[in-house]
């Protein structure tokens, strides 16, 4: 329940009496037995909405103002008629929420932004709400109405009223920031379906799955597990196979990220012979063929030839030989 505008709903009492005037009386407490209630409001005249079914707004009664956000309240409501009887009752509970504070980034509102927030943003993804009176996502507590799914609230870090893939971004930017927790509204990650989610966060680890490093790594690293996903995790340049060989070889090489790479062959003099890649690569395995043949498209003689793999902040070279 949020604000004023919640309605308390019960469904119309019935009296046999059509001459009969029928109240009600309506019992608000954090005690189910109601010794002594927050509010006691009689004398409600019998308004119904439609269906023979009343409701009141919480806002009508005396003493709602001073109901306390985020806390669990008792409410019961029963009919007394002109000659004082009392009909049965039973009570009900609701949780009373004025207005709520984000903190963008903490998408689990538990008081730290880290990777468990892509969680929630995968779960609500496409969700709608209020929004915010300032699109923004500077690291801070911003006051917003509470949704009608209350843990979506925080997952709209932007407040833009949509949870989508712009609220990722906040994640990154507060990092490892934090605040006290005093919401008792928090994502659950133990309710979390990961093949229920999967396509969500697929999309999410596109987003980052070409980090070097950074929040944006961690988060990667953190979906790839999630997913099971496996990462290249350094850079490596593997020994050809065959090797020495004859008419063709197969190189194999890692690359943890996207990097600016080479990988040429060299004759023992230092020589180049042949390259065989050159720029921007993903993250990945790759395999490359070399038939033997030179830049200018004639056949090598036997002997060493070397390859050399070659990355902004990475070197390695192995030996190989020609046998004809």
């Amino acid at each position: 329940m949020a604000g004023d505008s919640t309605l308390l709903i019960w469904t119309q009492s019935y009296d046999p009496d059509p001459d009969d005037i029928i109240t009600y009386t309506v019992q608000i407490d954090d005690d189910y037995n109601f010794d002594t209630p927050l509010i006691d409001s009689s004398g409600i005249e019998d308004d119904t909405l439609e269906f023979g079914v009343v409701g009141i707004p919480l806002g009508y009664f005396s003493g709602a103002d001073s109901l306390e956000s985020e806390t669990q309240y008792y409410w019961k409501v029963f009919a007394v008629d002109s000659y004082g009887l009392i009909s049965g009752w039973d009570y009900s509970r609701f949780t009373y929420i004025d207005a709520v504070y984000v903190w963008p980034g903490d998408l689990d509102n538990n008081g730290l932004v880290e990777a468990w927030d892509v969680m929630p943003l995968a779960s609500y993804w496409n969700q709608t709400g209020p929004s915010r009176a300032e699109i923004d996502f500077s690291w801070g507590a911003h006051e917003v109405d509470i949704w009608d799914i209350p843990e979506a609230t925080f997952a709209d870090a932007n407040g833009n009223g949509l949870v989508e893939i712009q609220d990722f971004l906040p994640i990154c930017i507060n990092w490892n920031k934090s605040h006290i927790a005093s919401s008792q509204i928090v994502f659950n990650p133990d309710n979390f379906d990961i093949e229920e989610n999967r396509v969500i966060l697929e999309t999410i680890f596109e987003q980052v799955k070409n980090a070097r490093n950074g929040p944006r790594a961690e988060i990667r690293n953190f979906l790839a597990n999630l997913l099971s996903i496996e990462l290249p995790l350094e850079f490596s340049l593997n020994q050809n196979y065959p090797n020495p060989f004859n008419s063709s070889t197969v190189i194999n090489y890692t690359i943890p990220y996207t990097d600016q790479i080479n990988l040429t062959v060299y004759n023992i003099k230092g020589q180049q012979v042949k390259e065989l890649a050159d720029g921007f690569r993903r993250a990945g395995n790759y395999s490359v063929a070399w038939n033997g043949v030179n830049d200018s498209g004639n056949k090598t003689a036997s002997g060493i030839y070397f390859i050399k793999l070659k990355t902004s902040d990475y070197s390695s070279v192995k030996m190989m030989t020609i046998l004809k």
